[in-house]
Order: structure tokens, then sequence, then C-alpha cells
């Protein structure tokens, strides 16, 4: 079972040793025995040290056209946040 408090290089050794182990297993029933999706584990083997899933959010980040602060790009909608929090905040209570 893989859980948080594993890191990242034990957690692709975990979805290795276990597809090696059991050959004649897919992939989503090896992902169904480890307790987590299939899509997990297939970015844990074809990205196994995280940094294309960096680069990518990386490309997120933007300036704040209120107040120049790099914004995330976690909004959950595409396109990304319009304003930092500060300045969302603020304009709320104009």
């Amino acid at each position: 079972m893989i859980t948080g408090d594993l890191s990242r290089a034990e957690r692709v050794a975990l979805v290795r040793r276990t597809m090696d182990e059991n050959p004649l297993m897919n992939g989503k029933e090896v992902a169904a025995l480890l307790g987590v999706g299939y899509s997990t584990m297939r970015a844990l083997l074809c990205d196994p040290d995280g940094s294309k899933q960096r680069r990518r959010r990386e490309r997120y980040r933007r300036p704040c056209p209120g107040c120049g602060a790099l914004m995330d790009g976690s909004s959950g909608y595409s396109g990304g946040p319009r304003l930092c929090i500060a300045c969302s905040r603020r304009r709320q209570h104009e």
C-alpha cells in the first residue's frame, strides 16, 4: 500500500517491485493492489523524479496584473487566477 509518508523514490521503487513480482497483472490491477489510481502509478513510472511535473507547474505561474507578485496558477479553471489572493481580497473590499 502506498501511503503519504513515503518519498517519491520509495513509491517508484514499490511500484516497480510490485510489477516485477506480479508479471501477469496489468497496470490497473497493480494500482488497485497498491491502493492508488492508475494515473498516479503511471505518473510515478513515467516521471520518477517529478521533474516533468515541476516544469509543467512552473509554466502555469505568471505575474499578478495588480501587484506583480507571482501566482501559482492553481485556481482549478482554465486560464488560472486573474489576480493574486491579496489583490482579489482588496478588490472585494473596495
